[in-house]
């Protein structure tokens, strides 16, 4: 045979054991690499569908989270006596009331069908105003940003004094009441 032949069939099994050798492996770690890369990108992919997925659950949640914030003014966790007091001269002061005597009862607890609880704090007040004044403060009450109820209420009337011949009262005098009353007041 030619000696041509026989060096190029030689060349050829030279360079056939060359990439075997050396191409080979690469040739697997490539493929060992774009399988891993795939899986990466699923999981990835996996990853980017869950985030928007909490995302639009978040957005969906979000006016229930106002709520939420809403309901705990309503019903704050904790009872603060001094923040109930500022709370009710405010509204009485508002409302051209005098706050005579405030006491406060026991908390009761209280349970709610389905497990929920709440308590509440019976306020005893004794003012005393107008008529249109306490129909204010009744109207306040019940506007609160504090959950509280009206239980109990007593109304007395505060005797007008007689005008005396050297004495003279206006015409136009609101007559005066004093109102005995029990709050509830409520709580998380």
């Amino acid at each position: 045979m030619d000696r041509r032949y026989i060096t190029g069939t030689f060349l050829l099994v030279i360079t056939i054991i060359i990439v075997v050798v050396f191409a080979q492996p690469k040739y697997k770690e490539i493929e060992v690499v774009s399988s891993k890369l795939e899986e990466k990108e699923k999981e990835f992919n996996g990853q980017l569908f869950l985030a928007s997925e909490v995302n639009k659950i978040t957005k969906d949640f979000e006016p229930t989270l106002k709520e939420i914030e809403v309901f705990d003014e309503l019903l704050p966790k904790k009872i603060s006596t001094a923040d109930l007091l500022v709370q009710i001269d405010y509204l009485a002061s508002r409302n051209g009331l005098i706050i005579k005597d405030v006491s406060f009862g026991d908390v009761k607890r209280n349970v709610v069908k389905g497990g929920g609880e709440y308590s509440s704090l019976p306020v005893s007040l004794k003012i005393s105003g107008s008529y249109n004044a306490f129909l204010n403060f009744s109207k306040d009450v019940q506007k609160n940003k504090h959950l509280m109820d009206i239980v109990n209420l007593e109304i007395v009337p505060v005797p007008i004094p007689k005008a005396s011949a050297t004495s003279t009262l206006p015409v136009n005098v609101e007559p005066t009441f004093n109102y005995n009353l029990v709050l509830n007041v409520y709580y998380q």
